[in-house]
């Protein structure tokens, strides 16, 4: 569930753009977006330097309009 005091623009909105901010550190990945956290998350047992180190991989990131042309 997003936060109440989340903010976020469409593109016919003004101003049409969104900020988002993610980080990761060591186990930790933070997601803000427009200066709201949206997600804190601790990645321990998921996210450990041995089980990532082996099995390697990537991190992507998709987003996409939820909805059709008249709206959300």
């Amino acid at each position: 569930m997003a936060p109440p005091d989340l903010v976020m623009y469409y593109s016919d909105d003004t101003p049409a753009w969104n900020e988002l901010e993610i980080s990761a550190r060591g186990t930790r990945v933070r997601a803000v977006l427009n200066g709201v956290v949206v997600r804190d998350w601790d990645g321990t047992g998921v996210l450990d330097a041995r089980r990532v180190a082996s099995n390697g991989g990537f991190w992507a990131v998709s987003t996409s309009k939820i909805g059709c042309a008249s709206g959300p």
